[in-house]
């Protein structure tokens, strides 16, 4: 699949980008110049775009999803109708008990605005963190992909970094959920981030189903005290060494 950042890069006008552009009430040329840039993207479902980022307006994202103390998989699915009838322009599920897989097709079938999802919450909630593979977390990701989740969150932090937090004093130590999860399993199995690790892999799967990926933040601070550490900086700074 040609996907919308390359059809941008490549010059290319699609009907995802004209969509964007007329509800949004801007320039399509600015659009595409956005998206080429990386600095505006288009999340897709079923052929209909939503746009974020640059240029466009805030968008407002809904968070779902069970926890294993709260497993109503039908209160999730009217907490998305819901959420859709008043103007969401994406969900998040973030489920984390009951059938996952059967919630998040309930989800699909029920709405039509693009869904977002944690990967490594599913695979965490079904293994357990510490029966946690590297294949386990990739088979959990491409079946999400193949399912049709417009965009995943994946906390993309390194060993260097997490070792940062050693020398530090934090009170609140590391408060992103799917980065406490990958973090824990680094530190179970002594190894590198295997989203790190098989990065480029993953980026096969989310070109295929032209995925958003969003990197999430596993170094932010979680009080005043812990605000503007190394670690924090680091994160910050490694994608833009990437770039």
């Amino acid at each position: 699949m040609i996907t919308q950042v390359e059809h941008a890069r490549n010059g290319n006008i699609t009907a995802q980008m004209e969509e964007v552009a007329r509800n949004e009430g801007v320039d399509i040329l600015s659009l595409l110049s956005n998206l080429a840039e990386g600095s505006a993207v288009i999340m897709c479902r079923d052929g209909k775009p939503v746009g974020i980022g640059k240029g466009l307006r805030t968008k407002v994202n809904v968070n779902i999803g069970t926890s294993s103390l709260k497993i109503d998989p039908e209160e999730e699915v009217r907490k998305a109708i819901i959420a859709q009838k008043h103007g969401a322009d994406t969900l998040s599920d973030l489920s984390m008990g009951g059938d996952i897989s059967e919630i998040r097709k309930k989800i699909l079938e029920n709405t039509i605005i693009p869904l977002t999802t944690v990967p490594i919450y599913q695979t965490a909630a079904q293994t357990g963190i510490e029966n946690m593979t590297e294949d386990d977390l990739l088979r959990n990701l491409t079946l999400q992909a193949e399912e049709g989740v417009s965009s995943f969150v994946l906390h993309c932090t390194d060993s260097a970094t997490l070792n940062m937090l050693k020398d530090k004093e934090r009170i609140m130590g590391v408060v992103s959920k799917g980065g406490s999860i990958t973090c824990a399993y680094m530190t179970i199995n002594r190894c590198e981030n295997p989203f790190v690790e098989n990065f480029d892999k993953i980026l096969e799967v989310l070109k295929k189903h032209d995925i958003v990926l969003s990197l999430g933040n596993t170094m932010r601070s979680g009080c005043i005290h812990d605000e503007r550490d190394s670690a924090q900086l680091e994160e910050i700074r490694k994608p833009d060494q990437a770039t």
